[in-house]
């Protein structure tokens, strides 16, 4: 599955999606990159509709709250 990276206040957040062994899904930002987790026992439509809604709980969060995810000076 591809989905377009996030791009909020001109800031790119691109997408990684890990399959693994657990019993739900869960999303995290780090380093400007948004970070989902999802079960592999999934059939591929229940995937990409909790993939959807991960994706939109990050874009409200980066949102909310866009000073907590700007990029680091280096």
């Amino acid at each position: 599955m591809n989905f377009e990276p996030l791009v909020i206040n001109g800031i790119t957040f691109p997408l990684k999606f890990i399959e693994e062994d657990r019993n739900n899904v869960k999303a995290s930002i780090k380093d400007n990159l948004v970070i989902i987790r999802v079960p592999s026992s999934l059939d591929r439509e229940e995937k990409f509709r909790r993939i959807l809604k991960m994706r939109k709980w990050a874009q409200r969060r980066i949102e909310k709250k866009p000073e907590q995810f700007k990029p680091k000076e280096q």
